[in-house]
Order: structure tokens, then sequence, then C-alpha cells
């Protein structure tokens, strides 16, 4: 595997001042940094890419319903909400962090994913961000950028290539995506601030993965132009290879640089680990994962089963996990080797055929994997949040293909099939190495109340 060179891409950006760069207004870095990033990381990786959202799936007829409530919240004059949540269709979500705040209104995406069924009907506080942005991609391709912003964006996408050696293949996929970015950031604010942000007295809001920029950076600018508080809830693993949350020295130290806005004022972390793998320009505030302690609180060990053996994938690599797969199945044919997809894999079966043959794996897509951790015996992975979540169930041995996003020893890493099968074949290897609340703090109740009750009012 090569090299990202993370920290090599943050010299880059920094040495050539993209950072400063705007058009029509608007730090334009924010808009491409993912897009350029991503190409890297796919190269250095050798990963394959995720997929998207289908035009299908956006009008399948069981979506009907949830557009015609968020179209009649749009046409209402329902307001006085005391916060809103930018949030993935993450069930456990609703349990620890906006079922604690008084009236939120929920905003979902099909691209994130939405909540169940039963949330959607119980509660008239879920709407579907997608109607709104459907209208606002019609309208942006109404407007034509001015002469003047065109060339910036050829002079930067110009730059780009140069700076980062890209293929000059991509120069016009760079120039289409960043054209269709900036008209968003024309388009889409006006929007929101006209059909959303008044109908939020409280003035905070949840973005999930908001770090990440692109889309996110045209929000969270938009947010704190109307004057809101922006969070945004660790995700999962980060780590100091992990571009979206390391950034240039430089600009994290300068408090008035005019692109910090669109990035969110705090970000709130699972333990102090992860401040240790963060450099961004948002304040860290420790709050613990409270889903993942509850469920480790309540586990029964006798429900551990000795042989089985859970794999997690990761979309980027999905070539690599299923080798793993297949060697181990190979090897421990009395085993039950569960392949737990990442979510991005669902939607792609076709990378999964091959462990179809072995009568030993059952793959897994959406299933709580915190159950599937608390009754395995032994967690394999290369980069998942997994590793880490299985320190917090006593007797887990964990192997992990050598990477470079790991600053810390969470078991046992291997390099080829063959070492992991050696790895597991000897049983005083893969103990945890570190106490688990280094990566996940205690007190997660009242560590979020705290953080909450600062900024919204609660039930």
């Amino acid at each position: 595997m090569q090299s990202l060179n993370t920290r090599e891409w943050i010299q880059v950006e920094d040495t050539a001042r993209l950072w400063d760069v705007e058009i029509n207004g608007f730090p334009v870095w924010t808009l491409i940094r993912g897009r350029v990033m991503d190409s890297l990381f796919s190269e250095g990786m050798g990963a394959s890419s995720g997929g998207d959202v289908s035009r299908w799936r956006r009008i399948n007829p069981k979506l009907w319903s949830k557009y015609l409530k968020t179209l009649r919240f749009l046409a209402s004059h329902q307001n006085d909400y005391s916060s809103i949540f930018f949030k993935p269709g993450l069930d456990w979500f609703q349990k620890y962090y906006y079922s604690r705040v008084k009236n939120p209104l929920i905003a979902e995406s099909l691209w994130r994913g939405i909540t169940s069924e039963e949330e959607w009907r119980s509660s008239d506080t879920f709407i579907l961000t997608d109607p709104l942005m459907i209208y606002a991609a019609l309208q942006a391709r109404r407007i034509t950028l001015p002469n003047p912003a065109e060339k910036q964006l050829s002079e930067l996408i110009a730059t780009l290539i140069n700076a980062f050696k890209l293929p000059e293949s991509r120069r016009e996929s760079l120039e289409t995506h960043l054209r269709k970015s900036l008209k968003s950031a024309l388009v889409l604010p006006p929007l929101l601030e006209k059909h959303i942000f008044p109908r939020i007295s409280g003035k905070f809001a949840i973005l999930h993965q908001a770090c990440y920029l692109g889309g996110e950076a045209i929000l969270t600018r938009a947010l704190h132009d109307a004057g809101f508080t922006v969070a945004e809830p660790q995700h999962g693993m980060i780590s100091q290879s992990d571009y979206p949350y390391q950034y240039p020295e430089s600009f994290v130290n300068n408090p008035d640089h005019p692109a910090h806005r669109c990035f969110p004022d705090y970000l709130l972390v699972f333990g102090e680990y992860w401040r240790t793998q963060i450099n961004i320009p948002s304040k860290t505030v420790i709050t613990g994962f409270p889903q993942l302690s509850e469920k480790a609180a309540h586990m029964d060990s006798r429900k551990i089963d000795v042989r089985q053996i859970l794999i997690v994938s990761q979309f980027t690599v999905s070539a690599q996990m299923v080798e793993l797969a297949e060697t181990v199945a190979r090897a421990y044919p009395q085993h039950r080797i569960i392949f737990k997809l990442h979510p991005n894999e669902i939607e792609m079966p076709e990378r999964f055929t091959s462990l179809h043959a072995f009568r030993n794996v059952s793959i897994r897509g959406l299933e709580n994997i915190h159950d599937l951790i608390a009754h395995s015996a032994i967690i394999i992975g290369m980069y998942s949040t997994t590793l880490f979540e299985a320190q917090v169930f006593p007797g887990k041995r964990v192997f992990y293909l050598e990477n470079l996003f790991f600053t810390c020893k969470l078991g046992a890493s291997f390099t080829t099939p063959d070492e992991l099968i050696a790895l597991i074949a000897d049983p005083d290897r893969g103990q945890a190495e570190y106490p688990y609340d280094y990566f996940f703090a205690p007190d997660w109740e009242s560590r979020i109340d705290a953080f909450l009750r600062e900024h919204v009012e609660m039930r």
C-alpha cells in the first residue's frame, strides 16, 4: 500500500494558498477540497469508490408520503422550533440527542439515510431536505456565472492540477463540479433563509459530517450567517490521515480567516484519544458514545460465541476484505464468519458474490454492529471504528490489516492473510492494550446534557 501522504497534501494546499481563494465572495477551496482529496486518497489506497443515491430511489413511491409531509411543512407556518438537526438516518440519534431537546426540527436526506417509519409517523418534526435540494439544483441550472468568475474558476483548477499533480483528464470534471457548487452557494442559502431558518428560534444546529465541507460548507456558512451555533457529532473513526479533520496550522490558528465560517463551532468527540487525531478550527467537546456504552453495559458475556469471527468491511477496500474473509473461511470451516458490510456497500452486492460459495460465511448489512461485536470472539478489520469499539467489550481479540490510520496498537496487526491465520491460531495475540475509556469517555448522559443545555432548551 502506498503512503497516503496526508501531511504532504496539507503542505501543498498551504503553499498554494488555496484557502485564500474566493470566487463570488465564497472560499472555493472548501467546495472542491473533498473531491480532490478523495481522488488522491483512492489512488494512494488503491481503493474503490462508493455509490450514490440513484435518481430512481428518490422517486420511490414509498417515499411519497415523506415528500408530501415535507411540502406541507414548507407551505405551512409551523415555526418556533428550538433547534435543527441535519442528521443521518440513525435511530439511536433520536434516543441520545434530539429526544433530550424541546421541539427540534429533524431534517433528513436520502443520501444520509432516513430514520425508521415509526418515528416518521409518530412525529411532526421530521422533514426531508431532498425537495429543497432538488428545487435548488433546478434554480442553479438557470444561473450563468459571470466571465470573471469563470476565469477564476479555470485558473484555480489549473493550479490544483499543477500543485497536486493530477492528470489533465480530471480538468473537465473538476470544473463542472466546482461550477455546480458555486451556483449552489448562490441559490441554496436564500432558500434556507426563507423557508427553514426563520422557524428555528433557538439558533442551534447539529450537522452530520460538517468538517467534510463541500455542500456542508455551504450549509454551515449559511447557518452562521443566520446566527446559528453549529455542532458536529463524531460519527466514526478519525485519524491523522483522515483529511476532513486535518488542515494547515497557519489556517487553523488564524481565527479571523473567513473560511472558518464554513466549519462547525464544535466537534463532539467520543473521548480524549480523538482529540489527539484532530487539527481543525472547531472546538472539541468530549461527550462519550452513548449507544456503545449502553450496549456494553448490558452485554451478557455468556452469549459470546467462541466460534464466531466478525470481519468488518470498508467500501474503499472491499476486495481486500473479501480476500481475508475467503482465507479465514477456508482455514476455519467450523467457525461462523460474519462479514459486515459498510453502509455504502449495501447496494454493491456484486463485490461479494464470491463469498456465497462459503457455507460458513454470512453477509450482514444494516444489522446493529454492537450486537455483532458483543457476540463475536474475534474482530477483524482494517481501519473501521468497530476495531476501537471492540475495546469496550471484555475478552475480544482484535486483528487489523496494517494501515496508516492507527497511531495506537488496538490488538495485533498483519500484512497478509497468512499472517492473520497464524495470529488467530495463537490465543495470546490480539488482546487490548489501552483502557477503553481513553477512546470512549464514561458518563455520556451528563456530558451530552451539559453541552446541549448551554445551547438549546431541554425537555
